[in-house]
C-alpha cells in the first residue's frame, strides 16, 4: 500500500494520457515544513543553477493563442528541472490526504522524494522510463517494475513527466481560459471518455504550470509546484 501511495503521487505531473479523475486515489500534499528544506539540501547540492536558456516571448493583450503556444513550447524546451511539490486531495470539500516532497527531472530520468511530517525523506521513486524503482528512506530498493507494466496498471497512466502538453491538447478541449492575478488559468475536459476537469495555473512570465488540479465526482486533487528551477545542471547520481 505504501508503494502504491507514492506511485499515485505523480498523477498530475504528467497529463498526456489522463483518464478518470474519479479513480485517482493519490496521497497528496501539505505545505513543506522548514525541516523539509533542510532535508532536501544535501540532494539539492546536486542541482547547480545556471541561466535558463529558453525564455518565452511575452503575449500581447494576453492572447489566448500566444499563451497556449508558450505553454506547449515547454515540451521541447524543458531539459531539466528541480522543484518542491505540495499535493492535497479533498472529497466534496473535506480533506482526504496531503503530502509534499521534491522532484528532479533530467530528460527521461525523474526522481521524486516524499517527505514525512518531520521533513525527512520517507520514500523515493526513480525512473528512466524503462524501469521504475521504489526506494526506502535509506535509499534501499523496495521494489522495481518495468515502466510499461507500471503504466498499464494505472488508471491514470500518469507519472513523472513535465511536458507533453501539445499531445494533451489534442485529446482535450479548452473549456476555460482567463487572465489571473499571477498569470493564466486553462481548464480542459476530454474530447471523449470519462468526464473530469483538468486545470492548469500558469506563471504570467514563463507560462510554466505552478499548480495543476484534476476533479471529478466531488474528488479534487491539487498539486502546487514551488521553488521551480528550470534547465539546471543535475548530477547523474540523483537518478541512480
Amino acid at each position: 500500500m505504501k508503494t502504491l501511495k507514492i506511485f499515485l503521487t505523480f498523477c498530475f505531473v504528467y497529463c498526456a494520457a489522463v483518464t478518470a479523475a474519479a479513480e485517482v486515489k493519490t496521497a497528496p500534499a501539505g505545505k513543506p515544513s522548514k525541516p523539509a528544506q533542510k532535508e532536501a539540501a544535501p540532494t539539492a547540492k546536486a542541482a547547480q543553477r545556471q541561466p535558463t536558456a529558453y525564455q518565452p516571448r511575452p503575449c500581447a493583450q494576453d492572447s489566448k493563442e500566444c499563451v497556449i503556444n508558450n505553454f506547449t513550447a515547454w515540451d521541447k524546451n524543458l531539459r531539466s528541472a528541480a522543484m518542491f511539490f505540495e499535493q492535497k486531495t479533498t472529497f466534496e470539500g473535506m480533506d482526504i490526504s496531503a503530502s509534499n516532497g521534491r522532484i528532479y527531472k533530467k530528460g527521461n530520468a525523474v526522481r521524486l522524494d516524499t517527505f514525512g511530517p518531520d521533513g525527512k525523506i520517507t520514500q523515493s521513486a526513480v525512473t528512466d522510463k524503462k524501469t521504475i524503482r521504489i526506494l526506502d528512506e535509506k535509499g534501499q530498493k523496495i521494489t522495481a517494475l518495468p515502466w510499461k507494466e507500471w503504466q498499464d496498471s494505472q488508471a491514470n497512466k500518469a507519472l513523472f513527466d513535465f511536458g507533453n502538453y501539445a499531445a494533451l491538447l489534442q485529446t482535450h478541449k479548452i473549456t476555460e481560459f482567463e487572465k489571473t492575478e499571477d498569470g493564466y488559468k486553462i481548464a480542459l475536459t476530454p474530447e471523449e471518455g470519462s468526464i473530469y476537469r483538468l486545470e492548469f495555473l500558469l506563471g504570467g512570465k514563463d507560462y510554466f504550470p505552478y499548480e495543476i488540479s484534476i476533479s471529478s465526482d466531488g474528488v479534487d486533487t491539487r498539486t502546487r509546484l514551488t521553488g521551480v528551477e528550470k534547465n539546471i545542471n543535475l548530477k547523474e547520481s540523483l537518478f541512480k
